[in-house]
């Protein structure tokens, strides 16, 4: 074989190795990847909750697997962002909600913003913050009007979480790709408005199922929509 060939059969056999170190991608320091969250749009009567679905559960339980947490809302009202729970919900539907201010508490509820249309809002950037939660039991975000005209209005709402991951290259393709066992799944959502008779055990309009109680777990949620 000609010296030729010889450079040649060389050169093929080390295109692999030049290819893949050509296109490695680099995979950074350990960092926090985020997770956009399903954009949900509703129409809304009064109130609306946003929690999670199938089941409401507590919103501290279900952020705590993620290191950053941040609610995204676009309204077409002023609203009250207020973390609330089952139990006293119905309450804010009677709330002057002109009056509130982040911060403000009431029986079952906290103010944690006040939007004119729309914003990003963290969500229990800390240790304490994400006990707080759990000892609160809140297991809902509420959007409360601030003005009390009737008819219906626009609300947009979705929470991006992150997770903290290391990434490192694959040895066969040279992408980045993430190391470790898979992260925890991210929740689901649901967003309805807010039925001051939920629990009455006759289904409204703005219900989707109302068995009598306030409970969840049997079919229909402490916010009457239907779990699966």
């Amino acid at each position: 074989m000609s010296a030729r060939l010889l450079r040649l059969a060389a050169l093929l056999a080390l295109a692999p190795f030049i290819a893949g170190a050509h296109c490695r991608e680099d995979c950074g320091p350990p960092g926090v990847h985020l997770v956009g969250g399903r954009n949900l749009e509703r129409t809304l009567y009064g109130p609306g909750i946003f929690a999670t679905r199938p089941q409401v559960t507590f919103l501290a339980r279900s952020l705590a697997p993620f290191e950053r947490r941040e609610l995204r809302v676009d309204c077409s009202r002023p609203v009250a962002v207020v973390l609330t729970q089952a139990d006293a919900a119905h309450q804010l539907a009677r709330v002057d909600a002109a009056a509130l201010k982040p911060g403000d508490r009431g029986r079952g509820f906290r103010v944690i913003a006040v939007l004119e249309q729309a914003g990003r809002i963290p969500l229990f950037d800390d240790p304490a913050q994400l006990a707080e939660a759990e000892r609160e039991r809140w297991d809902a975000v509420a959007l409360v009007p601030r003005d009390r005209r009737a008819g219906p209005w626009e609300a947009s709402v979705a929470i991006e979480v992150g997770r903290r991951v290391e990434r490192r290259s694959d040895r066969n393709t040279g992408r980045c790709v993430e190391a470790g066992p898979p992260g925890p799944p991210v929740p689901e959502w649901t967003l309805v408005s807010l039925s001051t008779r939920c629990g009455n055990g006759t289904r409204d309009e703005e219900e989707e199922c109302d068995d009598g109680n306030r409970g969840g777990g049997d079919g229909c949620s402490p916010y009457c929509f239907k779990e699966r």
